[in-house]
């Protein structure tokens, strides 16, 4: 079955190389890659360059520039994808070896349109290892039967992105928690992994935290969904 993987960049110079590294040491790999770019002002562009050269990723990946939000870039480039199955994941997580094998794995076993991976934290210091369970689901709190999919880590067909109208581009923050409501009232056959992991970087001060915690709140205010976690969060 082949995939296409979509990814969005925006400013992420200090984590490319990570992820690209991630990409390459897949046990299945995509068939191809697609990293569609907000407008980056950093040097992202020019690592990816770099990369283009490496035998693995010369003829696999394609790189696009999109100007607007991450709703825009991953809807241009699942737009663009030659393949019926897409995976997605972000550009600040490290896909484990096994991440594409796994999703495709549960895809195959439980016939589903979509299906969600898991993310851990790869928490460096105390402030990050305290953040996680805010922003996270820790893995003795994961339900299987209610495990909505979010661009960290999930595999969706093309004509089911089709079918739910893509991503909302209005939505700047919570595109992809909108997006997985609409799988969920839409009763898409969703299933879930949590042998499907990426790594995922936390914020490192409470300055940034205070901040991704506001852009939460300030996106469900968008997408006219309350969640009590982050409402909790942001008072």
């Amino acid at each position: 079955m082949k995939t296409s993987l979509v990814i969005t960049i925006f400013n992420e110079e200090s984590t490319l190389d990570s992820l690209l590294k991630s990409l390459k040491r897949q046990i299945v790999s995509p068939d191809e890659i697609i990293i569609v770019d907000g407008g980056s002002t950093d040097s992202s562009l020019a690592i990816l360059s770099q990369w283009k050269k490496d035998v693995f990723f010369a003829h696999r990946l394609s790189v696009g520039e999109k100007k607007g939000n991450r709703s825009v870039g991953r809807n241009t480039g699942i737009q663009n994808a030659k393949h019926d199955w897409i995976a997605i994941t972000d550009a600040v997580c490290i896909p484990d070896p096994n991440w594409l094998q796994e999703l495709l794995l549960q895809q195959k076993q439980k016939n589903a349109d979509v299906v969600a991976g898991y993310a851990y934290g790869v928490a460096q210091t105390p402030f990050e290892k305290a953040v996680l369970p805010y922003v996270l689901v820790m893995p003795d709190k994961v339900n299987p039967d209610d495990f909505l999919p979010a661009t960290r880590s999930m595999l969706i067909k093309k004509t089911v992105w089709e079918k739910l109208g893509g991503f909302d581009e209005s939505l700047s923050h919570n595109e992809d928690y909108a997006f997985a409501q609409k799988i969920k009232t839409e009763n898409i056959f969703r299933s879930f992994t949590q042998k499907a992991q990426v790594g995922w970087f936390p914020r490192k001060n409470l300055f940034s935290f205070a901040s991704m915690i506001y852009r939460f709140a300030y996106g469900d205010a968008e997408a006219g969904i309350l969640r009590p976690k982050v409402l909790f969060l942001f008072t």
